[in-house]
């Protein structure tokens, strides 16, 4: 089985969360924090801001941890976090997303909490308990659990 730790960063812009959108027909349609896999020697706050640069062209401060979920798919294991961050600059755009990204990550946007309720945002505390926390001003690192998946 191989593991993998992977990074989302969390950007709010007033009370409005940004989520990218990840598509591919027949297969898959949900929506989610911008995020990927650790690289070399990144910490989780440098990945969480490389990772919204790449899939955003935003540019962030990474500031703290919010969640941690454990993934198991066929074959892997994957560690998530879920990292606050402010953001300090760039522009939205997809221009900046990698070779690989390209085919399924199609849109990028800032969603309040009624805008998002129609779609299928992951992971689930996104579509509810994400705005409890926030209101509450993340009073601590909330586990989200195990999710058996499949590789999607």
């Amino acid at each position: 089985m191989r593991h993998r730790i992977s990074v989302a960063g969390v950007v709010l812009r007033e009370e409005r969360v940004l989520l990218v959108h990840h598509r591919r027909a027949g297969r898959y349609d949900f929506w989610l924090p911008p995020g990927g896999g650790l690289e070399g020697h990144e910490s989780l706050l440098e990945g969480a801001a490389r990772e919204v640069h790449e899939e955003t062209g935003l540019v962030v401060r990474a500031e703290r941890l919010l969640y941690v979920q454990e993934l198991l798919e066929p074959g892997k294991r994957i560690f998530k976090s879920f990292v606050l961050c402010t953001e300090v600059g760039g522009a939205l755009s997809l221009a900046h997303r990698v070779e690989d990204e390209r085919d399924f990550l199609v849109d990028a946007r800032f969603f309040t909490c009624a805008e998002r309720a129609d779609l299928e945002v992951r992971p689930a505390v996104f579509r509810a308990g994400f705005w409890a926390d926030l209101a509450a001003g993340f009073p601590e690192v909330r586990y989200l659990g195990l999710q058996h998946t499949t590789d999607s």
